[in-house]
């Protein structure tokens, strides 16, 4: 596949065709297929062309195997980080030939993989390369997400890829795997996957600085996680968790709060085995240090973490892998959303955040915030998309209401921040 940019073609003669068509190519693999002016899939980039189409896209979603991560490249994911440093992503990526007797269990990791690739997909900037060693994990990734996000079928899928030059086809494995996913998601909506509650959420709550902790667990494992802990409810919620007969794999939060200090290192010594959890970019101590879309498992169910900084630099929400429900942090609450005066917040930040990651979520997401401070305890997307007072707003009308609420510093503040860079303990 050549592809020559239109505006070369009006200023080139024919006769200089031939002689501009090899510097192009140079710009990409010999795998390269551009879908669109927003997506493009590449396999094997030297760093020469790298750095060529540093100016031409925005991002890069790298699919490396999980046996090999810097298979690529020349230097791997680095290479890729070096020319997109603020919006490249790097999933492991092993889109193995689903297993003929395909169970429940097997089904639902296939579909919590995928879904890593979709949100990646719809949120990192665009133009976005999508990126493998030969192009064929590339293709098969984007052909299940046009297909999911177009609700046609795997027959249809398949060809219009083979139409396009994808190289999937030649793997069965690949071929299966897009199959399984897209029959699964677009044809049938995964409703016989998740149609039984098997993930349960409970909503807890602390008073004094009127914060939600969210326990979540997934009933045939017993294994759960903890969302925001409190210090002083972390007793309450080890109880709970204890009462329930459930295993606290992880206790988590979405940054370094201000307003209270976390209960992730009280739990850890109530209930030893379990594991704390907080964005890499918080700069916390943590035994899980998330990178975004990274996931959390419990059972056969997972949480993916979503990197929505503005309110801090280091805020994550966290998604459920069916993206019926959301939480959200101090980034998005109900009918507001969190400061952005300090730790590195920043109002412009904030509302990309929202309006390109949060708001891309389905319209019946549940939203859970970390906050309420007039009695309501949930939203879902399209009340916060509809009625949301600053959200609704412009960018610049959002930042200058941001930028002038004059809000006291947090009370808790000078203690709580130092504390939850160590966890709380």
């Amino acid at each position: 596949f050549i592809y020559l940019n239109i505006k070369i073609l009006n200023i080139v003669s024919f006769k200089t065709i031939n002689k501009v068509k090899p510097l192009i190519n140079r710009m990409y693999s010999s795998n390269h297929i551009k879908i669109n002016d927003f997506i493009s899939l590449d396999g094997l980039l030297t760093n020469n062309q790298l750095d060529n189409l540093k100016n031409e896209f925005k991002s890069c979603l790298y699919l490396a195997t999980d046996v090999d991560p810097d298979y690529g490249a020349p230097d791997g994911f680095k290479s890729i980080l070096s020319t997109f440093p603020d919006s490249s992503i790097h999933l492991s990526t092993n889109l193995s030939n689903p297993p003929f007797d395909l169970n429940k269990q097997s089904l639902i990791n296939i579909l919590s993989s995928y879904r890593a690739y979709e949100l990646a997909i719809k949120q990192l900037p665009k133009p976005l390369l999508i990126s493998c060693k030969s192009n064929r994990r590339a293709g098969a990734v984007y052909a299940a997400y046009d297909g999911v996000t177009s609700g046609v079928d795997a027959e249809t899928v398949h060809k219009q890829a083979k139409e396009k030059g994808f190289t999937y086809l030649l793997s069965e494995g690949l071929t299966n795997w897009v199959t399984t996913v897209v029959d699964t998601l677009s044809v049938n909506g995964a409703k016989s996957i998740y149609q039984s509650p098997s993930l349960t959420i409970r909503q807890l709550f602390e008073k004094e600085s009127s914060t939600y902790t969210y326990l979540l667990y997934d009933k045939a494992s017993k294994e759960a996680l903890l969302i925001d802990p409190v210090l002083e409810t972390a007793e309450r919620d080890a109880a709970l968790v204890r009462e329930l007969g459930l295993t606290l794999k992880y206790a988590i939060n979405t940054h370094a709060h201000a307003d209270h200090i976390t209960g992730t290192g009280k739990l850890k010594q109530l209930l030893p085995g379990s594991l704390s959890a907080i964005s890499a970019l918080s700069g916390a101590s943590a035994d899980i240090k998330l990178s975004e879309f990274d996931l959390l498992t419990l059972g056969n169910r997972h949480i993916y973490a979503l990197h929505t900084p503005g309110h801090t630099a280091g805020c994550l929400s966290y998604v459920i892998d069916d993206l019926s429900a959301v939480f959200t942090g101090d980034a998005l609450l109900i009918r507001g959303c969190g400061r952005t005066d300090f730790q590195g917040g920043s109002a412009d930040t904030l509302y990309q955040s929202i309006h390109k990651k949060v708001f891309l979520l389905p319209d019946t997401a549940i939203v859970y915030p970390a906050h309420d401070y007039k009695g309501f305890s949930l939203s879902t997307i399209i009340e916060e998309k509809t009625f949301n007072p600053r959200l609704t707003k412009s960018k610049e009308a959002f930042i200058d209401i941001m930028n002038n609420l004059n809000l006291p510093y947090p009370k808790k503040i000078d203690e709580a921040v130092p504390a939850n860079m160590r966890c709380g303990v």
